[in-house]
């Protein structure tokens, strides 16, 4: 992805088209008053990231060259960038295409596919995710909504601006021809649980990991006679014995394990029901099995 960081640290990441300059509509924001109010473009070509002035009154040089009315100047790797002048240079420390990703003042978490764990897989506080209508949604504290591009987030206190690419989501890669379906196995004391996901012909195996015993509750709500499987995350949380927010972590990282599998599979694991704090399984359950 497009990366810039400046000699203080700071990071922005670059969508397929940005902006910089003094204002906060910019995805570079330089608040010196010598940089216009939208000061230079950024475009990525198919196979590079280009600037040009919008017209500034202290124009824009890279690697100490004025760029001249009208011209896009290729960026390579290492190319430094002036806004109005040598004390404000950002650096392109990565030249590779756009790529979802949020961005804290000093860090940048790429999505997997169409997911990102913020602030990191291990800590997951929010889950960003793009489901199947190209929309983008955020999942935090129980709650499911939609988000676009430049809208800011919080995790582990810290604030992340995101960088989100429009369209429609990913096509899966797997599970095309058959919906995938789910078997699980648990001993006969539930100290043991694994499951089976099986999509596109293959099968993937987990085994022992801290989500699936949630994930097993939801599949028993699911296949309960007449029932529709929803289910209030308090009340999941006091079934499970678990606070509310670790039923958030476990679907976090239920969602990285099954983005790790194929495309797509993530956002459809879990089904949040709008304007309520409910939840169920969004993949098929074909058997539950204890051993």
């Amino acid at each position: 992805m497009g990366l810039l960081r400046s000699a203080s640290g700071e990071i922005s990441a670059l969508g397929a088209r940005s902006t910089a300059g003094r204002s906060h509509e910019n995805a570079l924001i330089v608040r010196d008053s010598r940089v216009s109010a939208q000061h230079a473009a950024f475009a990525w070509d198919g196979h590079h990231w280009t600037v040009r002035d919008l017209g500034s009154r202290n124009g824009t040089f890279v690697d100490g060259r004025r760029v001249g009315h009208g011209e896009r100047v290729v960026l390579q790797l290492g190319s430094s960038l002036w806004l109005a002048g040598p004390d404000l240079a950002w650096t392109l420390t990565d030249a590779g295409p756009p790529r979802a990703c949020a961005c804290s003042e000093t860090e940048v978490v790429a999505a997997d596919g169409d997911l990102m764990l913020l602030p990191d897989a291990t800590t997951a506080e929010v889950a960003v995710f793009r489901e199947s209508d190209g929309l983008w949604r955020v999942e935090e504290d129980g709650d499911l909504r939609v988000v676009r591009d430049g809208e800011t987030v919080t995790a582990a206190g810290r604030a992340w601006v995101l960088r989100l690419p429009t369209g429609v989501a990913s096509t899966p890669t797997v599970g095309v021809d058959a919906p995938p379906e789910l078997v699980f196995r648990v001993s006969s004391d539930e100290e043991y649980v694994e499951m089976d996901l099986t999509t596109g012909g293959q099968t993937h195996r987990l085994k022992a990991r801290s989500f699936l015993y949630l994930l097993l509750t939801l599949a028993r709500l699911a296949n309960e006679p007449d029932a529709d499987g929803w289910i209030d995350r308090e009340e999941l949380a006091r079934m499970l014995r678990i606070e509310s927010k670790t039923v958030d972590v476990h679907i976090h990282r239920a969602r990285a394990a099954m983005a790790d599998v194929g495309e797509g599979l993530a956002a459809r694991l879990i089904e949040r029901r709008v304007g309520t704090r409910q939840l169920r399984l969004g993949l098929a359950v074909r058997a539950i099995a204890t051993c």
